[in-house]
């Protein structure tokens, strides 16, 4: 089952509802926010929740159209379906919906993920312009889950020119802050780093339209 929420939950509805999350990405449109993990707790929690259950996988060519850049990387990778998770998320009618979503380990969350925001990210291109300041932002709670949806999205967008750089505890921060400098339109990062970058003044975030990241 796929949890589908209009608007991410607050602090205190987290604490209720004893979410496990995965990673939370802020983006353009509106600040769009993608909180994606496995959650526990009492339904109907928050703001109008919406189930889905889908039993099966998509064959990629049934689902919605994808971006072809993304397509023909998947296929390069051995993809031939979508899975539920993937499929759910990839719905064009939630491309300025705020999503929290929840699904089992090993369901495709990272990639679900990077199909979600593509059409906020590269609107009706096939690929990116020079990099600058960065389109989204990723936060992963640990360094290990942090260069691992990074290495996701980064084949995941390789094909559509994507620079991506990670900002993660137990990494040369200045090698992050010359990554940085040189620009990247998607950055992944744990919340102590993003801190330290942010307090130092080394990332530009004006192109995320969802700032509230730095607040939260």
């Amino acid at each position: 089952m796929h949890r589908l929420v209009p608007k991410p939950p607050t602090s205190a509805h987290y604490k209720e509802m004893a979410i496990h999350w995965s990673f939370l990405a802020l983006g353009p449109a509106g600040g769009r926010q993608i909180v994606m993990g496995y959650l526990s707790g009492a339904p109907g929690a928050p703001l109008g929740e919406a189930s889905r259950t889908r039993p099966t996988n998509t064959l990629m060519t049934e689902a919605y159209k994808l971006i072809q850049t993304l397509s023909d990387a998947l296929a390069q990778q051995g993809y031939d379906t979508l899975t539920p998770v993937q499929e759910a998320v990839s719905d064009p009618a939630l491309e300025t919906t705020d999503l929290l979503v929840s699904a089992q380990t090993g369901s495709g969350k990272t990639v679900g993920f990077g199909l979600a925001i593509a059409p906020n990210l590269l609107a009706d291109s096939l690929q990116f312009t020079a990099a600058g300041a960065p389109l989204a932002l990723v936060i992963a709670p640990t360094r290990e889950l942090a260069l691992q949806v990074k290495r996701e999205l980064a084949w995941l967008y390789a094909k559509a020119g994507a620079v991506l750089a990670s900002c993660v505890g137990g990494m040369d921060m200045r090698d992050e802050r010359r990554a940085l400098a040189r620009g990247a339109h998607i950055v992944v990062a744990t919340p102590g780093r993003l801190r330290d970058h942010i307090q130092r003044g080394s990332l530009d975030y004006d192109g995320i339209a969802g700032r509230g990241a730095g607040r939260s």
